[in-house]
């Protein structure tokens, strides 16, 4: 069975992050690499989803009083990851998952951060996926209502939805993640 390894980019606003690095490194399987300042890359396999990872974000509130931003980058390696280092100081203390941070980044009113973002998806998957997509959310996540709307066989349309859920790891086929998408192309 192999074990599949998940990167985490982490926040952390203090220049005091010894103990937090400390705290963190009590888990053997948790290695850290200092990326620039305040900016770390843990590799991990603890971190099956959002939850863990904010568990362990909880026990660093309580235990060493100490808060940090993460971003859990999706293992296809789809994301705009130098828009995340300039963004992740911005957003409020948390965990992030690609669908989140987009929210999060649309949240934040910059209109720059939105059209990178809006422009780093269309380069990565193409009109004709994002246009799908954006067709499949508008007809209530109806892929056979939107095939027949842009006149593309049903197939088709399930293809490039789990082509870019697979790769991107924004699941458009639930709430979460149509809204997300939703928010940022409209």
């Amino acid at each position: 069975m192999t074990i599949l390894k998940r990167k985490v980019i982490l926040y952390h606003k203090s220049n005091e992050s010894d103990n937090l690095i400390a705290f963190l490194s009590l888990s053997e399987s948790i290695t850290f690499e200092k990326k620039k300042d305040h900016f770390f890359e843990i590799t991990t396999d603890l971190f099956e989803d959002e939850f863990d990872l904010s568990n362990l974000r909880g026990m660093a509130l309580q235990e060493i009083y100490q808060d940090f931003t993460a971003f859990i980058c999706p293992n296809s390696g789809v994301f705009d990851m130098k828009l995340t280092y300039e963004v992740l100081p911005l957003v409020s203390f948390g965990v992030y998952t690609p669908e989140s941070l987009i929210k999060a980044i649309c949240f934040l009113n910059q209109g720059e951060y939105i059209t990178r973002l809006k422009s780093f998806y269309n380069n990565h998957f193409g009109h004709e996926t994002i246009d799908s997509i954006l067709g499949f959310i508008k007809n209530d996540m109806n892929a056979t209502k939107a095939s027949k709307e842009l006149y593309m066989h049903r197939n088709t349309m399930n293809y490039r939805l789990d082509h870019f859920v697979e790769k991107s790891e924004v699941n458009v086929r639930h709430f979460t993640g149509a809204f997300a998408f939703y928010l940022l192309f409209s």
